[in-house]
C-alpha cells in the first residue's frame, strides 16, 4: 500500500465492512457518509441471512458466506466490546390457502437444491409462532437461516474502526473525484482529501458524484421502507423470523417487530406517505392479529441501488486507476459481507 489513505464512500454495510477488511491489513482508511452511519438502505434492513437457491455463483457466493458469519459476528463483537444479537433460529415461510401452490412449490424448489427445509403444518406452524393467525394453511422452516441486528453491526464496524485509528466521517457527502499527478483528489463541499485508492460504496455510485468515470455502473434507486412496531420485549408476539409472500416481519431483541419492506422502484423520497404505512400495517396484522393492539414506533426508508439486471457489482475502473466499487447488492447485502468484503479488498490491496 502506498502511503496515502484509501477512501470509502458509504458508510453502510458494504463500506464499513469494506474498512475492516483493509485495516487488517495496515491500510489507512477514511470513511466518508454523507448521512448518519446506516441511516440508508442498511438501517432500514431486516438483516436476515437467507441465501438463495438455484445452481449460479451467487448461491455460492451466499452459502460460502452463511458459514463464516458465526466467526464474523463474533470477531466484531468483540472487536467493537456489542452484542449483535445473531441469532440462529429458524426462519418460518407461511401461507395462506390462496397461496399454498407457490408456498409449495417454493419448499419444492430449495428442497431440490439441498437447502435443509421441514415443511410444518398448520398446527406445526403455529406450535412454532402461537400468535399467527389460525386460518395460515401450512409453512416451512429453513434450518439454517440465520439474522442480526444490522444497525448494531454497522455501529460496531463503525466503533471498531475508529479503535484501530480509522477515521470515520458523518454528514460528509461528496461531490466530485479528480486524478491528479497520480493521486486521486476527493471533496466534498467544504473539504478535500487525496487518496492513494477510492471505493465507491454508497447507495448511487457515480449517479450523484461529478468526475467519476463511465466505466463506474449507474444505479436505478428501489426504495424500501420498514415499518417498527413495538412489542413487549418479555413476551413477544413474533420470536422468529416470518417471511409470507408480500414480505417479512422480524423482531429484535428490544421488542421492535420490523414489518416490510416495501420495494419502490424509481422512489427516493425519504417521506413515507401514510397510504404505504397502512398497507404494511394491514399486511402484517392479517399475518398476526395481536398487532392490531399495539402502536408503530418508527418508520425508516432508505435506497438499494441496484444495477442493470441488478446483479452484484464488484469492480475496478479502468479508466481512472485506483477508483474501485461495491454495487447493487439488492437485499443480501448483509448476507454476503464476510465474502464480499475480502473479495472487494484484494483487489483493493
Amino acid at each position: 500500500m502506498g502511503q496515502l489513505p484509501v477512501i470509502i464512500i458509504g458508510g453502510g454495510i458494504a463500506g464499513l465492512s469494506l474498512g475492516a477488511e483493509l485495516i487488517k491489513h495496515g491500510a489507512q482508511v477514511i470513511v466518508l457518509e454523507q448521512n448518519e452511519i446506516a441511516s440508508g438502505a442498511s438501517g432500514a434492513a431486516s438483516a436476515y441471512l437467507e441465501p438463495r437457491t438455484g445452481t449460479g455463483g451467487l448461491r455460492a457466493i451466499e452459502w460460502a458466506s452463511l458459514e463464516d458469519w458465526p466467526d464474523y459476528a463474533a470477531a466484531i463483537e468483540k472487536a467493537a466490546g456489542t452484542d449483535l444479537d445473531y441469532r440462529t433460529d429458524c426462519q418460518v415461510h407461511v401461507a395462506f390457502e390462496d397461496a399454498l401452490p407457490r408456498l409449495r412449490r417454493d419448499f419444492e424448489k430449495r428442497t431440490s437444491a439441498g437447502t435443509p427445509t421441514t415443511w410444518l403444518s398448520a398446527d406445526a406452524v403455529r406450535a412454532l409462532e402461537p400468535e399467527l393467525a389460525p386460518n395460515i394453511a401450512a409453512g416451512f422452516s429453513l434450518d439454517q437461516v440465520h439474522w442480526l441486528d444490522g444497525r448494531k453491526l454497522c455501529a460496531a464496524l463503525a466503533t471498531h474502526l475508529r479503535r484501530a485509528g480509522a477515521t470515520v466521517r458523518e454528514h460528509t457527502g461528496v461531490v466530485s473525484v479528480t486524478r491528479k499527478n497520480g493521486a486521486l483528489c476527493v471533496s466534498s463541499a467544504d473539504e478535500a482529501w487525496t487518496a492513494d485508492k477510492l471505493a465507491i460504496c454508497c447507495a448511487m455510485g457515480r449517479n450523484d458524484i461529478a468526475g467519476l468515470p463511465q466505466d463506474v455502473p449507474l444505479c436505478r434507486p428501489v426504495r424500501g421502507v420498514m415499518l417498527s412496531i413495538a412489542m413487549d420485549p418479555s413476551r413477544p408476539l413474533v420470536r422468529r423470523v416470518i417471511k409470507h409472500a408480500k414480505g417479512v416481519l422480524c423482531p429484535r431483541s428490544d421488542g421492535r417487530l420490523l414489518v416490510g419492506p416495501t420495494s419502490e422502484k424509481g422512489e427516493t423520497s425519504p417521506v413515507v406517505s401514510e397510504t404505504v404505512q397502512r398497507q404494511l400495517l394491514d399486511t402484517a396484522k392479517r399475518f398476526v392479529p395481536a398487532l392490531a393492539n399495539l402502536e408503530v414506533c418508527e418508520v425508516s426508508s432508505g435506497i438499494r441501488a441496484l444495477v442493470g439486471d441488478g446483479a452484484l457489482k464488484l469492480g475496478q475502473s479502468r479508466h481512472m486507476p485506483g477508483v474501485y466499487y461495491s454495487l447493487s447488492h439488492g437485499g443480501s447485502g448483509y448476507l454476503r459481507t464476510p465474502v464480499v468484503a475480502r473479495e472487494l479488498a484484494t483487489y483493493v490491496l
